[in-house]
């Protein structure tokens, strides 16, 4: 059988769902600490995508600007 300190495949990851989406943010209108939940209201002036040091916690993190663009059309009667 295996060593018996291996955890069985289903009890593989010490996180619980809730525990990520607790430090997950997606689809904010701010960037949000993922460490703390500080929410930055300066956004718009960061670049689209990098690393930045929390304000509050100073533990560094990742963010990805997501810009969604859609299209409308109308008929043009002739």
């Amino acid at each position: 059988m295996g060593d018996s300190t291996e955890m069985p495949a289903e009890q593989s990851s010490p996180w619980t769902v809730m525990d990520v989406a607790e430090f997950m943010h997606e689809d904010t209108e701010e960037i949000i600490c993922p460490w703390c939940g500080y929410e930055f209201q300066d956004s718009w002036e960061f670049e689209e995508n990098g690393e930045h040091d929390c304000y509050e916690c100073e533990k560094p993190f990742k963010f990805c600007r997501i810009i969604d663009v859609t299209y409308d059309t109308e008929r043009i009667e002739p």
